[in-house]
C-alpha cells in the first residue's frame, strides 16, 4: 500500500461514480438503438433495412471493437482509452446530428460512436481494478449496477 497511496482514496470514489455514469451512457446508448433508427427513419425517409444498418453498426462495433480497445489500455493507459472512448463517441454523435444522408450516419453513428463505445465500455471495466485494493468488490458491484 505504501507504494500506491492513491488507492481506496476518496478519488477513486469518485472515479466510481464517473465509471458508473460513462457505462450507463454506452449501456443505455446500446439498449435504445431503436429510438435512434426511429428519429433517422423520419431524418432521411429512407427504408427499414438501410436505416437499420446504423444502429446494427454501432452495436456490433461497441461490442466486437474490444480487441482494439484492449491493445489501446496496454499501449497507453487506462485514462487514455477512456478519454479517447468520450472524445469518439461526442464526435460520433455531433457528427450523426449534422449528417446530410444515411451512408454518412453508419460512418458516424455506426463507426465512429461505435468505437467511442468499444473504448469507453472496456476501460470502464478495467478501471477499478487498477484504483482500489481493499474496497474493490464492492467498488465494481456499485460501478457494474447499472
Amino acid at each position: 500500500m505504501a507504494e500506491f497511496p492513491d488507492l481506496d482514496s476518496t478519488w477513486s470514489w469518485i472515479v466510481m461514480v464517473a465509471i458508473f455514469v460513462a457505462l450507463s451512457v454506452i449501456g443505455g446508448t446500446n439498449y435504445t438503438v431503436g429510438l435512434v433508427h426511429n428519429i433517422l427513419l423520419e431524418k432521411y425517409n429512407e427504408t427499414q433495412t438501410t436505416t437499420a444498418w446504423v444502429g446494427a453498426v454501432h452495436t456490433s462495433i461497441s461490442n466486437l471493437a474490444a480487441p482494439l480497445s484492449s491493445a489501446l489500455i496496454d499501449h497507453f493507459s487506462v485514462r487514455t482509452a477512456m478519454m479517447t472512448g468520450g472524445l469518439l463517441y461526442t464526435i460520433g454523435f455531433l457528427s450523426t446530428a449534422f449528417a446530410p444522408n444515411i451512408s454518412l450516419s453508419v460512418l458516424t453513428f455506426g463507426v465512429i460512436a461505435g468505437l467511442g463505445g468499444a473504448s469507453g465500455w472496456t476501460a470502464s471495466m478495467i478501471a477499478p481494478n487498477s484504483i482500489f485494493k481493499k474496497y474493490r468488490n464492492i467498488a465494481q458491484g456499485i460501478s457494474f449496477s447499472v
